[in-house]
């Protein structure tokens, strides 16, 4: 097909252009037995929007329809969200209903909290937090990234 072909070729150039690295993504098409690798640090974003994964280097996007992709492969690392150390260590989040529910957060110092998307966009932004719980109702499913002081939490909503 001509669109496989040009899909192929522009995920090529862009695995070509880059340097292989601890942060790879691996597009594999249907159709193809091996994948296309690119590395995540050289790109400005990567998203999802109308139906496409679009890769956007130095303002140039490249999209990739979705129903092309057979699946999309990270390597097996750990990445910095999972290794932080903080003093704050025994803060637990968890996602119950349409609350974030915090336990062992000491109210006595309220710590600052940001809760981001996938996208990067900021939902929610707390300079004191005085409260075990965040309402999150007004926000669809999805995987959000909560910055509670200096710890990160990966919670799915």
């Amino acid at each position: 097909m001509k669109i496989n072909r040009h899909l192929t070729v522009a995920l090529l150039a862009l695995m070509f252009a880059v340097k292989a690295s601890a942060r790879d993504v691996t597009v594999f098409l249907n159709g193809m037995s091996e994948g296309q690798t690119f590395s995540v640090q050289l790109l400005d974003k990567i998203y999802f929007s109308d139906g496409n994964l679009v890769l956007n280097r130095s303002g140039e996007e490249t999209k990739v329809p979705l129903s092309m992709i057979k699946k999309l492969c990270f390597p097996n690392t750990p990445t910095g969200i999972s290794q932080t150390s903080v003093a704050d260590a025994d803060i637990k989040a968890f996602v119950v209903g349409d609350e974030i529910k915090l336990v062992g957060y000491d109210h006595s110092k309220p710590l600052a909290a940001a809760l981001y998307g996938m996208n990067g966009s900021r939902y929610m932004s707390v300079k004191a937090l005085t409260s075990d719980a965040l309402n999150v109702a007004s926000l669809p499913k999805g995987i959000y990234i909560l910055k509670l002081g200096k710890k990160i939490f990966k919670l799915y909503k």
